[in-house]
């Protein structure tokens, strides 16, 4: 009777630490999406959760404590994707992340799990220029004085 092995090739360069770290991944479509960190190490992490994202795709992924991070998908698995940091965490960044306390989540309210608007791009919107600005700073007041006064002699 022969018995199968598959033999893995684990090149990782850093050992890993079991985590449950909350964190917000962005994948190529800039669409942020919730996710878990399960393992964490210095250059590399193991999430669940989050859209379906292809190997090889680079994504950013915020942690609480240290910042977004660029980050390259190098493995999925049943619902977990393992990546890998394109610059990997120092020292005194992978302690804050090891022992951040977890944060309270915000109770958002359900939504249906597929929406119309799930693949659309975040709308752009452009700020005011400062010229634009000022004359609005400007002319508001003088707008709302003007019908004050005119309120007032009127009557």
């Amino acid at each position: 009777m022969a018995i199968n092995a598959k033999l893995i090739n684990d090149v990782r360069t850093a050992e890993r630490f079991p985590v449950e770290l909350d964190a917000t991944v962005r994948n190529a479509a800039e669409l942020p999406s919730d996710v878990v960190i399960e393992d964490l190490s210095a250059t590399g992490f193991r999430m669940v959760g989050g859209p379906h994202m292809e190997i090889g795709s680079t994504v950013s992924i915020g942690f609480a404590g240290i910042g977004v991070r660029s980050a390259r998908l190098v493995r999925h698995d049943e619902g977990s994707y393992a990546c890998e940091l394109h610059q990997p965490l120092s020292a005194s960044e992978l302690s804050t992340a090891l022992n951040a306390t977890p944060v309270e989540p915000i109770m958002f309210p359900k939504t249906p799990s597929k929406t119309w608007l799930a693949d659309a791009p975040e709308p752009y919107v452009e700020g005011y220029s400062p010229k634009t600005k000022l004359a609005l700073a400007i002319v508001m007041p003088a707008t709302l004085w003007a019908v004050i006064a005119g309120i007032y002699w009127a009557s």
